[in-house]
């Protein structure tokens, strides 16, 4: 047993490390496997790592080791469990964001302005706890390209924050933004031209009758559909809207207090607009709990 995960797992389950040590060991590999099989943008595998943390210790009590390395173990369960996140981050995403942010939800736009200046949001937001404003803040860099003047006064003015620093971080998140947009034009396009080839040499693979040719067409024909699988690949992974490291760029602060604050935003967004008691309770508890 030369692994050192597997060690750590053995010796946790014995007593002899303790369950912090070995969890940081667990998330640490967890990060590299999922960057390395791609299965996720930096800010996706942040916010699967915040929900995966507490799933650990069930994981290491039905280990059993068997010879096979706790890293097979620890593969066999992300797969289901990233699907798992993917499908309910999806149905979060279209339900949870429109709450939060209902210019981004097709809503009205003049509907969302009278919201905004109602005597009713007016007394809410202005009941915000300190954590509501600072998630406020991070929602609103977060969808910064696609924010309106009148957004940006309200976030202001509700987030205690100057108007003229939210209107340069609009403008060089735009900016990146755009310059994303762009690039994910350009891999389209890669990716039509790679189409096209592949269908190319795949038709005079079909009509070419000398072998030796056709194995050269065939061969030229795997190329493209190796090239099309990592062109859609990286054209998946490059989002257009600002990235979490970004936003804590732009604060000055660590980008996992970022992951957290938009973490417990998206799991409840109505926090940010009734800046209740409990949320503010909640916060207290760090999402990463110490079990050591």
């Amino acid at each position: 047993m030369e692994d050192s995960l597997t060690k750590a797992v053995v010796g946790y389950q014995q007593g002899e490390v303790s369950l912090h040590r070995v969890r940081n060991q667990i998330l640490e590999a967890t990060f590299r496997y999922l960057g390395r099989l791609r299965w996720g943008g930096e800010d996706e595998i942040s916010e699967f790592l915040l929900l995966f943390h507490d799933r650990i210790e069930g994981l290491l009590t039905r280990f059993r080791f068997r010879g096979l390395p706790f890293r097979h173990f620890l593969l066999r369960t992300l797969k289901w469990q990233w699907r798992t996140f993917q499908k309910e981050r999806n149905l979060r995403r279209r339900q949870d964001w429109v709450v939060a942010d209902p210019w981004q939800g097709g809503a009205d736009e003049d509907e969302v302005a009278e919201s905004v200046v109602s005597g009713r949001e007016e007394a809410e937001l202005s009941a915000l706890t300190p954590t509501a404003r600072k998630r406020l803040v991070l929602l609103a860099l977060k969808a910064a390209p696609y924010l309106d003047e009148i957004h940006l006064e309200a976030v202001s003015q509700h987030g205690g924050v100057d108007l003229a620093w939210l209107q340069a971080c609009q403008y060089r998140l735009r900016k990146r933004t755009d310059d994303r947009r762009h690039r994910r034009d350009q891999l389209v396009k890669r990716r039509a031209v790679a189409f096209y080839r592949r269908l190319m040499a795949e038709d005079e693979a079909r009509r070419e009758f000398d072998p030796d040719r056709r194995r050269i067409h065939e061969g030229r024909a795997g190329l493209y559909r190796r090239r099309l699988v990592n062109l859609n690949r990286q054209r998946d992974a490059l989002s257009t809207a600002p990235t979490h490291l970004e936003v804590a760029q732009l604060l000055g602060m660590p980008k996992g207090s970022v992951d957290s604050g938009l973490y417990h935003l998206k799991k409840n967004p109505a926090s940010v607009y009734i800046g209740s008691n409990e949320d503010s309770a909640r916060d207290q508890q760090h999402p990463q709990k110490d079990g050591a």
